[in-house]
């Protein structure tokens, strides 16, 4: 049980705020903390700096309509007052990472033992919010040598990923695609939009790891799969592969879906090409900071390439005869070139 005096001492004087408002703002605050400290388990950094975030936002107008928005949405993943309790909090980083699978529902599947979550992030939560920048350093710390160990923890803080480029995917849909667009449009939109509001938009990398064919004994055997997947990172975290053909569409590995295979060999024979493509070339989400992948002690390396057994049981099985090409294919530089060219292209 939280100190009451330790929750009255957080409590401060608002910002903007009648005084006589004044009662009901302490004792909404002081149960609101009773709610954080004691059913959610922060800390006292991480209440402390609800205290504040609630101190400087509260009026008379909307006092009531605050404080039930705050009570509903603190274990919402992603929501601004549970993206305050992360980065303020003073817990161990896996002690973090645990307050984030559970606000999220997540656990392992019978089927295959890999991830569902079965609660979603904030709809509000963006791909170039501060929060993906937080996460990856918590992750960072949690795991300094990698995901390498097989053990429930790993698979689940590995396998996360996916679940975060799906939510990210659907926010990009969700509020810049409209009807009659396809998915190229809706993410020039959302670039047009970071950078017209002074936030990160989507920058080219290299997409060699997301245009896998098969390997050589496999060729005739196994379907060759489209060309020209291309990707962009959003402050090198938030990951999109688009594939360009028939239609530009974003690829993601369905997580949501492959968890729950009952019989996973059969799943796999029966996947369509586009299917297949989505599962061995789809998108991701780095840990990492930056692309340090040939340099010493590479952080990208250990977090973002090499994961052992923990990805998904349906990926590791359809991906087995396929290979990266040792370049990437020149179609995917043109491709590059013209999306950023249509992004500085607003009339467009």
């Amino acid at each position: 049980m939280s100190n009451h005096q330790t929750l009255i001492s957080l409590i401060q004087p608002p910002v903007s705020l009648g005084d006589a408002n004044m009662d009901k703002y302490v004792t909404n605050t002081y149960d609101l903390l009773v709610k954080l400290g004691d059913h959610e388990h922060w800390d006292d950094g991480a209440l402390s700096a609800v205290a504040h975030l609630v101190a400087n936002s509260v009026n008379d107008q909307n006092l009531t309509t605050q404080f039930n928005e705050w009570r509903i949405t603190c274990n919402i993943a992603g929501s601004p007052i549970f993206n305050t309790l992360f980065q303020a909090s003073t817990s161990a980083p896996q002690t973090k990472l645990d307050q984030l699978l559970s606000a999220l529902g997540g656990h392992l599947t019978q089927q295959t033992g890999d991830l569902a979550i079965d609660r979603p992030f904030a709809k509000t939560l963006s791909p170039n919010d501060s929060f993906w920048s937080q996460l990856a350093q918590t992750v960072q710390v949690a795991f300094p040598d990698g995901f390498a160990l097989d053990d429930a923890t790993t698979r689940m803080v590995h396998q996360l990923r996916y679940h975060i480029d799906a939510h990210n995917v659907a926010f990009v849909r969700d509020n810049f695609k409209q009807p009659g667009q396809n998915d190229l449009d809706a993410l020039l939109a959302f670039d047009r939009d970071a950078l017209a509001h002074g936030k990160a938009a989507s920058a080219a990398s290299s997409s060699r790891m997301h245009n896998k064919q098969p390997e050589a004994l496999a060729r005739g055997v196994l379907p060759t799969l489209p060309t020209g997947n291309f990707k962009r990172l959003v402050n090198f975290h938030s990951e999109f592969i688009v594939a360009s053909v028939p239609v530009p569409t974003f690829i993601t590995i369905p997580l949501a879906q492959i968890a729950n295979v009952n019989d996973v060999p059969a799943y796999v024979r029966a996947l369509t090409l586009e299917e297949r493509n989505a599962l061995v070339n789809g998108a991701s989400f780095n840990y990492a900071d930056t692309n340090d992948y040939r340099q010493p002690n590479s952080i990208h390396q250990r977090l973002d390439i090499h994961y052992g057994q923990n990805d998904p049981l349906v990926r590791r099985l359809a991906m087995k005869p396929y290979t990266s090409p040792k370049s990437e294919p020149r179609v995917i530089q043109i491709l590059q070139q013209q999306y950023d060219a249509a992004v500085k292209n607003s009339d467009r």
